[in-house]
């Protein structure tokens, strides 16, 4: 029982104890929350708000991509894509795939901050490269540990 993404207030979650800690956390975060006396809903794409991608990019693991908008306050997570091993011209033909499926209207592409630093292999960032082949990232600083 797949049951997707999931949005819920941070008390939510602290007033649930989870057992799961591989693909079943799903149904159980899901009959928990309802236990509680929850309600679940599902949140619609809004066909006229931006659609806004975050990158999770790996060099030596997967490379993972979150479709969201954000509308009044409110954010929407639309879909998600994660696999490795692969160049960046991949993953582009994935946003095209998810653009041309969904209708989505691209706002910004929000990369991490090692997205901007330089590849020892081609000499150029892979926000560049991006740029390069069609999309406007935003690269992020980093963050304090």
């Amino acid at each position: 029982m797949e049951t997707c993404y999931k949005m819920m207030r941070s008390d939510v979650v602290r007033n649930i104890t989870l057992k799961s800690n591989k693909f079943d956390i799903e149904p159980e975060i899901t009959a928990k929350i309802i236990k509680k006396g929850y309600k679940i809903k599902e949140v619609p794409k809004d066909d006229y708000a931006q659609v806004h991608t975050a990158w999770d990019i790996g060099f030596a693991d997967s490379t993972a991509i979150f479709w969201f908008q954000q509308i009044q306050g409110e954010l929407r997570i639309l879909d998600y894509y994660e696999n490795n091993g692969e160049a960046l011209p991949h993953y582009l033909n994935i946003l095209e795939q998810r653009k041309d499926k969904y209708k989505y209207i691209y706002g910004n592409h929000y990369m991490p901050h090692d997205a901007g630093a330089g590849n020892m292999q081609t000499g150029g960032s892979l926000a560049n490269r991006a740029y390069e082949l069609g999309i406007k990232p935003v690269v992020l600083s980093r963050e304090p540990d």
